[in-house]
């Protein structure tokens, strides 16, 4: 019984990381990186903006700004993609 319960677990949780991954690719533009994946998006404000999402949905990350243009949007995500192996970690 037990057994059961946690493979129906398991298996609910597969299925909404699907639907979350799913949901993440009809609304936004995607640039991956390993296990999570950038989204380029326009706000309510006609601003671009980015979030870097875990493939399970949550959001990690975010550009904290918006931009006029999509592409600056995306030139952002570069320069993070570019810069985190070797930045220091403060407190």
């Amino acid at each position: 019984m037990a057994e059961t319960a946690a493979r129906e677990a398991a298996q609910q949780s597969q299925a909404a990381e699907q639907a979350s991954r799913e949901r993440v690719q009809s609304y936004a533009d995607l640039l991956e990186t390993g296990s999570a994946a950038f989204e380029v998006y326009e706000d309510r404000g006609a601003e671009w903006r980015w979030r870097l999402r875990h493939h399970n949905g949550e959001i990690v990350a975010d550009s904290g700004e918006g931009y006029a243009e999509r592409n600056k949007a995306v030139a952002a995500i570069k320069r993070v993609k570019r810069h985190p192996p070797g930045a220091p970690q403060t407190e």
